[in-house]
């Protein structure tokens, strides 16, 4: 009977493990820390954001990912820097981009000005128009 007891003990133990077990995942670089809790079977995972200050802006997109289940594990320092590194790629492409975009926009800016000014396109600007009045045929004089 003590046998008994003592595996009921065990077994009700175990259970109350597997009700509420927290256990401590990680921490971010703003000091929020990161916990796995198993409750009636099923996963939860959960912040302690630091000094209680609850900003979910300041959760990194790796642990938001964790904390939403999109992925399995937590993030670890090859994540991030992977991360980090993408994140630096497209800032790159993008300020390139905006370089290129802002030279475009400064030529089509050019291009309108000099049209409102002459007031016809670039083609004509070359070449005379032998119809128009104030045409007049360069003369072999007109080299010298």
């Amino acid at each position: 009977s003590t046998q008994s007891t003592g595996l009921l003990m065990k077994k009700f133990l175990g259970s109350l493990t597997k009700l509420v077990s927290p256990g401590y995942v990680g921490r971010d670089n703003n000091g929020n820390k990161y916990y796995r809790i198993f409750q009636e079977g099923a996963e939860r995972r959960i912040v302690s954001y630091y000094k209680g200050d609850i900003d979910p802006r300041m959760i990194h997109p790796l642990w938001n990912s964790w904390l939403s289940h999109k992925r399995k594990e937590p993030p670890n320092e090859a994540d991030f820097k992977y991360y980090d590194g993408y994140i630096s790629d497209i800032k790159k492409k993008a300020k390139e981009l905006e370089v290129a975009d802002q030279k475009l926009r400064l030529q089509e800016q050019a291009e309108k000005e000099r049209l409102d000014y002459f007031g016809q396109d670039q083609s004509t600007l070359n070449e005379p128009d032998p119809n128009n009045s104030n045409f007049k045929k360069p003369s072999s004089t007109d080299f010298l």
